[in-house]
């Protein structure tokens, strides 16, 4: 699995700016106030780690499974792009009691499949645009 890049802040912790606290077992918690490179590093021995950079970005890697529960509402705003990539196995979206919309105020909504023994099959009205079907 391919980690993703961050942006291009520096990491440049400086005496006596930063501030290590480091258990027996390997866990590390870095608090750095180095002018210009402020940041908050938490890390797991297993290797997972939450870090907030200077600028306020925030990088958070999980080596293994990874749970999120909400027992009320959740809303996600993202002002810019954005991309989710599902690398192996089955990926479901499953709503219980509810419609799901997809809705582009501004654009299309494209589903494709890239293997061409595969169908991308759609149900309801639908406008299809293409040179050959099945």
């Amino acid at each position: 699995v391919k980690e993703l890049t961050r942006g291009g802040s520096v990491v440049n912790p400086t005496y006596p700016f930063n501030h290590v606290l480091e258990s027996e077992s390997g866990h590390v918690l870095e608090l750095d106030d180095t002018p210009a490179s402020e940041r908050i590093h938490m890390y797991h021995r297993s290797g997972t780690r939450l870090e907030v950079l200077p600028d306020g970005s925030q990088t958070m890697k999980i080596v293994n499974d990874s749970y999120e529960i909400t027992l009320k509402d959740k809303k996600i705003l993202i002002g810019g792009s954005a991309d989710i990539e599902l690398v192996n196995g089955n990926h479901n979206l499953q709503v219980y009691n509810g419609d799901i919309s997809l809705t582009a105020h501004k654009g299309n909504i494209n589903l494709s499949t890239l293997d061409s023994s595969k169908a991308t099959i759609i149900k309801g009205k639908v406008s299809l645009n293409g040179t050959a079907y099945d």
